[in-house]
């Protein structure tokens, strides 16, 4: 059996979980197969179990990676934008979603419930985001530009709450345009900017 070079298997790895967040999308986490996604990529379902043992398997590589992306998001954006608008800048990841990918995040919620590695995948991306929203809002109250009357946490927690609501509004029908500038505005109420604060980079 010849040998598959290491950068093969990993832009292999990547194609079927990219492939197996289209296909769930589209059709759901119940109702997609394995046969469905080998399908979607080009290949059998035996090389599929070369590189996941499940869909359950696969369904926690697609959270990690979904998490990877927005972590890299979120690290770019409190770089170079102002804090508000770096969150905004988040946000805008899910407005992005169509109702499919809206849908496949309650299955992958539901199945956190259900699933140890994937709860145990869940809590630590959510401590993680928790933590680094935390330290950021920190720094800008040592700087004067965030509220002080409110722990750093809370303000990281409430700005976190917010982003989560936001597939909830979709559903409900609420424009993405109205969103982000509801978003935009309650923001700034709970981070205590004014108008100035928030178009000036906080470096």
């Amino acid at each position: 059996m010849p040998k598959v070079l290491p950068e093969y298997h990993e832009q292999a790895r990547k194609k079927i979980i990219a492939a197996g967040l289209e296909v769930m999308s589209k059709k759901g986490y119940q109702t997609t197969t394995m046969d469905d996604i080998a399908g979607y990529v080009g290949v059998s379902k035996t090389t599929l179990y070369l590189y996941f043992k499940n869909k359950d398997d696969l369904v926690v590589e697609i959270v990690k990676d979904v998490h990877q992306k927005i972590q890299d998001t979120a690290i770019d954006l409190f770089h170079t934008e102002s804090t508000l608008d770096a969150y905004t800048g988040l946000l805008d990841l899910f407005l992005k979603w169509d109702l499919n990918r809206i849908g496949l995040n309650f299955d992958i919620l539901a199945l956190v419930t259900r699933s140890e590695v994937l709860r145990i995948n869940y809590e630590e991306h959510m401590n993680a985001v928790i933590e680094r929203a935390t330290f950021g809002i920190i720094c800008l109250q040592k700087k004067g530009k965030a509220r002080q009357d409110v722990d750093a946490k809370t303000l990281a927690i409430s700005m976190i709450f917010l982003m989560n609501g936001v597939t909830n509004l979709i559903l409900k029908g609420m424009s993405r345009e109205e969103i982000r500038a509801r978003y935009h505005e309650m923001g700034k109420v709970i981070l205590g900017f004014d108008d100035s604060e928030v178009s000036s980079t906080d470096a």
